[in-house]
């Protein structure tokens, strides 16, 4: 099988894998009694980052058929992998998810711990104990730039070079249109009335018609 063909048939499979577990998740009895278990696994697994699990089979189907540009399947689906996990690690440290929550009965789960998952809600516990609520918030930062520079090349902190970038890009625009010492002085020198043509322009074209001086009557000599 040639490379393009396996890589087409891959990104079909990862296109069917994820619209079933988008089915799953939505507890339709189209995907039967192993479905629905399979649904119920995975939201109590991976919480919100369940969701993203269709969008990741999307993508990779997409990176397949050379649709997402120069992002390759492998790395679509690094991408979407590293969001399922860090999309619910930011929910459990913002909810401040503790261990002793995620041991508790899963129907005595709050809102929160629900969306943060058994997975994520755990490694944000346990950061949380080591480092506390800003160094886990840094340690997501931090998986973040890396997941984007290592994917699309993009990482949250580029903002301030654009930003940077745009305001040097308007302090030349304004060095540009402030007129120079030399051209001041020509213009001074003309009269500042009309500017200097490189070249003659003809009258149709709308040239400044040129101020000669009247010619001056000779006076018969006397005789």
């Amino acid at each position: 099988m040639k490379a393009r063909a396996r890589q087409e048939l891959i990104g079909i499979g990862a296109l069917a894998v994820g619209v079933f577990l988008g089915l799953t998740l939505l507890g339709t009895p189209l995907t039967g009694s192993w479905g629905s278990r399979v649904g119920h696994g995975l939201w109590q697994l991976l919480g919100a980052g369940a969701v993203l699990l269709p969008v990741l089979g999307i993508g990779w189907a997409l990176a397949a058929f050379d649709r997402l540009g120069s992002l390759s399947g492998p790395r679509a689906a690094a991408l979407g992998a590293g969001l399922v996990l860090l999309l619910p690690y930011g929910i459990a440290t913002g909810g401040g998810v503790r261990l002793e929550h995620l041991r508790a009965d899963y129907g005595a789960w709050s809102a929160s711990q629900r969306l943060a998952g058994l997975l994520p809600g755990y490694l944000a516990a346990v950061v949380h104990g080591a480092l506390g609520t800003a160094g886990g918030a840094l340690v997501g930062l931090f998986a973040l730039s890396a997941l984007g520079l290592l994917t699309v090349g993009w990482h949250p902190l580029a903002v301030l070079r654009y930003c940077e970038r745009g305001k040097r890009e308007r302090g030349k625009g304004k060095r540009r249109s402030r007129p120079s010492s030399r051209s001041l002085r020509n213009r001074r020198r003309n009269g500042g009335s009309h500017p200097r043509f490189p070249f003659p322009l003809s009258r149709k074209n709308g040239s400044p018609k040129a101020h000669r001086a009247p010619d001056r009557q000779r006076c018969p000599r006397a005789h």
